[in-house]
């Protein structure tokens, strides 16, 4: 087992480069000491995990002069101890064999915010820190095939995380470089108004950035707490500086020229300022799963896929540079080639805006199971009543959150169309929940058939316009860094004074997001994304115009924009359909092409394949991960086969019928959504369902 043994410039400020610790390995003990230099804390004592290797592990909190004494003491007598730099810790897991560590081993910058990087995992891997020779065996042993009883929990909690450490999901977690700079887990107006309540409080809400983090977008929250619940007490407030706040989803970043307001006409004038555009995916953690088998909303109104999505405008007087830099095993470049050409990150970055809007499943009690190898499978809606309540507490969460809600429904509202009971459905649980939600239905596939991807996208604006402009964006624009400081000629002054008197009205001035649209098709995917991204290009022009900035070259700064929108599409439905958006082209280019058909029918043949024989397993993985490896096994419902069963429990019976053998259901169905199997049957095969004991909050 190989780390990341990339060091990275120690002498630098900490929110360019990720925190590092020095991992070691040793047959008797295991130990993670932090690199205060490029670490965010600023107290003299710094403190380190050591364990014990005996039994499960021995899990202590030391001060990190304690542990150099240790490990000191344990190359006398042992020769094999390996010391590498990791990125710090994701948590852990438990088995029968002990304590098993997840390091981040690899990492590499994707942008910058705040004056702090943020950085995409690119590796996590796995320590096991209990006695070597747990139950017999080797460490490497323990993921092969047996067929003791005694080992079959253990080999069935490694398959599943090697499941999802081992698939593309890793790659799409990323942290910050300095949570006390920027915390990934919150946009900018959500962690604007935890600063306003701190400041409010007369204690602190909490003293560290791991327990300050939003737990609804904090993935590494489940193995988190596995490892901070084999600390003692005063080992669990310490060790939270060995966690790095993992959130899930995409970080893209553009850059393009832009001007003062009014300078744009004059073409002699160079541009002044460099915008950057992140595009940030928030994706929750309440209710995940892969497509046919994670639908609508449980009974705390928590829905499939929703996920959280801002757009970020910094702009900088003189530019901004971002210099991309990966962080990964075997790197060799030297501390100095690692500092060069970043100097320009130390630029003020005066101006900031944010635009948040949300994408989720529709939240009433609905489904569509898989079954056999069909194309299309019918959606299944519960009773009006459990609609209502599940709806009726989803909306006032986003609105305790995010203020006024309006929706965009993209669902089909034709009369013989599938999807139209659906809309029904939601439309009428919004009457029925009593909230004050605006409701847009917008047939989006219908206004396309109609008049062509563009015009249709602008009818929709048009719909929305108002709600948009209404609920305005967040944004703060700082002093001392406005236009009117650089020297101008006397032609150019009663222009350049009128510029810079727009711009100072922004000087010190905050705004805040008053409210959100939310944006739902059938899976919040493809159709989901093009009016999103219709609805980002609008506000990026507004973002802009508040700051008192307009584009230098307006085809280049859509471009880009749009090749966001596309990569940020395409993140999302990876994690949730395992395969990129549908109709890239129409966000890439406005319209449909012929090269974006082929290729849409490719991922759709790709999503049918995968739903069939693969979706069930990869869904396992995510949740086994979230929950930390807690109640993984307490029973199964749909499961097919006898896949991964509890022993305690009877398996449920196979589904008969044509191919039924072929499906890969996940191994476990959670309480409240049993329904929907135990509704789903044939005449010839009716489907029988052991249903899984819900999984905890805590977990």
């Amino acid at each position: 087992m190989g780390f990341g043994w990339g060091r990275v410039a120690p002498g630098d400020a900490p929110h360019k480069y990720p925190p590092r610790f020095t991992l070691t390995v040793g047959e008797t003990l295991v130990a993670l000491v932090p690199d205060i230099a490029s670490t965010s804390r600023q107290d003299n004592e710094s403190f380190g995990l050591v364990v014990t290797r005996t039994g499960p592990g021995v899990l202590r909190v030391e001060p990190t002069p304690t542990i150099e004494t240790a490990l000191a003491a344990a190359k006398a007598c042992d020769t094999r101890l390996q010391t590498n730099t990791v990125f710090g810790l994701a948590g852990a897991y438990r088995t029968s064999s002990g304590f098993h560590l997840l390091v981040v081993t690899g990492c590499e910058s994707v942008g910058a915010v705040k004056n702090a990087r943020v950085f995409r995992v690119t590796k996590i891997e796995t320590v096991c820190v209990g006695a070597k020779k747990a139950l017999g065996l080797d460490a490497s042993d323990l993921c092969r095939s047996n067929t003791s009883s005694e080992l079959r929990p253990e080999r069935k909690s490694h398959k599943l995380m090697k499941t999802f450490l081992a698939s593309g999901n890793v790659k799409r977690l990323f942290f910050s470089g300095d949570a006390n700079e920027f915390d990934v887990t919150r946009s900018f107006s959500r962690m604007n108004q935890s600063t306003a309540m701190e400041e409010h409080e007369s204690e602190p809400i909490s003293d560290t950035n791991w327990r300050r983090c939003d737990g609804n977008f904090l993935w590494n929250r489940g193995v988190g707490s596995v490892f901070l619940e084999g600390l003692d007490k005063d080992g669990q407030t310490k060790a939270d500086s060995l966690l790095v706040p993992l959130a899930f989803g995409s970080w893209g970043t553009e850059q393009f020229d832009v001007a003062s307001l009014g300078d744009k006409s004059d073409e002699t004038k160079k541009t002044i300022a460099t915008a950057r555009c992140s595009l940030v995916a928030r994706v929750s953690t309440k209710r995940v799963g892969i497509r046919h088998h994670c639908r609508g909303a449980d009974l705390g109104g928590n829905v499939a896929n929703f996920v959280e999505t801002e757009q970020i405008v910094e702009v900088g007087v003189g530019g901004l540079e971002v210099e991309g830099d990966t962080f990964a095993r075997d790197t060799n470049k030297t501390d100095t080639e690692n500092t060069e050409n970043t100097e320009t990150e130390t630029q003020k970055r005066s101006y900031v805006s944010s635009f948040v809007i949300l994408r989720g499943s529709v939240p009433t009690r609905w489904a569509q199971p898989l079954l056999d190898l069909r194309w299309k499978f019918p959606l299944l809606n519960m009773d009006k009543s459990d609609s209502t309540a599940t709806t009726k507490h989803h909306l006032a969460g986003l609105r305790e959150t995010y203020g006024q809600v309006a929706v965009l429904d993209l669902l089909k509202q034709g009369k013989t169309n599938k999807e139209s009971a659906l809309a029904a459905c939601w439309r009428d649980a919004i009457a029925d929940s009593g909230s004050e939600t605006s409701y847009f239905p917008f047939d989006l596939g219908r206004q396309i058939g109609f008049s062509g991807d563009k015009r249709a996208l602008e009818q929709m604006l048009k719909v929305m316009n108002k709600s948009l402009t209404g609920h305005g964006f967040w944004f703060h624009a700082k002093d001392g860094a406005t236009m009117s400081d650089e020297k101008v000629t006397d032609q150019e002054s009663h222009k350049k004074e009128k510029s810079a008197s727009a711009q100072k009205k922004q000087a010190k001035k905050h705004g805040a997001q008053t409210g959100v649209i939310r944006v739902n098709c059938k899976d919040c995917l493809d159709r989901t994304n093009a009016a999103q991204s219709a609805l980002g290009g609008k506000a990026l022009s507004s973002q802009l115009r508040e700051l008192g900035f307009e584009p230098w070259r307006l085809k280049p700064m859509r471009e880009k924009h749009a090749r966001l929108w596309v990569a940020h599409g395409d993140a999302i439905a990876k994690a949730y359909a395992r395969t990129n958006a549908l109709r890239r082209d129409v966000t890439l280019f406005g319209k449909r092409t012929f090269v974006g058909v082929c290729s849409d029918l490719k991922t759709a043949l790709t999503r049918w394949a995968q739903s069939k024989f693969s979706d069930g397993t990869a869904q396992d993985g995510v949740r086994f991960f979230l929950s930390g490896g807690k109640g993984a096994f307490k029973a199964v419902a749909g499961g097919t086969g006898g896949r991964h069963h509890d022993e305690t429990n009877p398996a449920p019976p196979k589904i008969t019928g044509c191919f039924s053998s072929c499906l890969n259901q996940p191994c476990l169905v959670e309480e409240h959504d049993a329904w929907a199997l135990r509704g789903y049957t044939r005449a010839s095969a009716p489907r029988k369902v052991t249903t899984a004991p819900a999984v905890s909050e805590d977990s």
